[in-house]
């Protein structure tokens, strides 16, 4: 079992593309390891025992390497006061480690990267600046598996070029107002199995071009009517949750009979009659016999966020 990673120990394959080190007992890797090796595209290093960030150093050191694998080691923080510097590296995965925070300025030697991958930690805490105090391009951030108890909105915001969002398997109790405002690119977003109750009426705004949505098993039981500030179609995935099946929902079962995406059901948890039954199989006046929402009364609503009022127009009961 190798133990550790010494200096220039790659120095006679400049050429090397490809390093396996997994499944090892490697506690440290010195930073002159991969010293000229710049054809590097990926450097394995799962199923170690890692307990900080690899590549200790006084100074900051330049690597180049493509995609970084950190799977399944024991790492507590990323390295805060003096970060390497990944110029190339495009895919970082941090999954299966004991990291408690994605600190400020932990990752500000990515400047780069595409994906990051960091489920099945104990996360409670996502910097604003974790990559630094500029807007950073990465796609796809994949935290599921933690304990977060809000959507990084902060965070969010330096990430214009989003596609990608899982947080499934987090503490989050509510999708708030403008929650990803600054991601018009964003597409799959999964909040599975989380613990939201409520999710706020402009949560969708600038989401333009979402395609797919998950809330499954968490413990909503509405949706408020004006939830779907979104001008086009997309796939809505709200299994396991203690839904109120009355006119309430109406809203909601008339876009799923519109939408064009595959749906699963939407079981009713009240009132008793309609336990366990799947709203989408129902006929209107099995759920809804008194009482309307009426899509002519029009109200508008002024909100204030980040300093800037907005209005936006929101349909309310009759």
């Amino acid at each position: 079992m190798i133990t550790q990673v010494e200096a220039f120990s790659f120095s006679c394959c400049d050429k090397l593309m490809f390093i396996q080190l997994r499944e090892n007992l490697i506690t440290k890797a010195r930073y002159e390891a991969t010293d000229g090796l710049v054809e590097l595209q990926t450097l394995q290093l799962s199923n170690n025992v890692f307990e900080s960030f690899p590549f200790p150093t006084e100074n900051e050191t330049t690597f180049f390497v493509k995609s970084l694998n950190l799977e399944s080691n024991n790492i507590l923080k990323l390295n805060v006061a003096v970060p390497a510097k990944f110029p190339t590296c495009a895919h970082l995965d941090l999954s299966g480690n004991y990291l408690s925070a994605l600190d400020d300025y932990g990752l500000h030697g990515f400047p780069h990267l595409k994906t990051l991958r960091a489920p099945r930690n104990n996360i409670s805490f996502v910097g604003k600046s974790l990559f630094g105090d500029k807007p950073h391009g990465l796609q796809a951030l994949v935290l599921y598996e933690n304990d977060i108890r809000e959507i990084p909105s902060m965070l969010l915001t330096r990430l214009p070029n989003l596609t990608t969002l899982s947080l499934a398997k987090n503490n989050i109790s509510n999708i708030h107002n403008f929650a990803f405002e600054h991601n018009s690119y964003l597409k799959y977003i999964n909040l599975d199995e989380n613990n939201i109750h409520t999710c706020s009426p402009l949560a969708l705004v600038g989401l333009d071009n979402l395609d797919t949505l998950r809330i499954s098993f968490n413990k909503l039981s509405l949706l408020p009517i004006d939830f779907f500030q979104v001008n086009h179609d997309f796939g809505l995935y709200l299994r396991g949750n203690n839904w109120g099946c009355d006119c309430s929902m109406k809203f909601l079962y008339h876009w799923f009979q519109k939408t064009i995406f595959f749906h699963y059901p939407v079981d009713c948890d009240t009132p008793l009659e309609l336990k366990g039954k799947n709203l989408l199989e129902l006929e209107l006046k099995d759920f809804c016999t008194d009482g309307d929402f009426s899509t002519q009364s029009m109200a508008t609503t002024t909100v204030l966020n980040n300093d800037i009022t907005r209005q936006f127009v929101l349909q309310t009961k009759s």
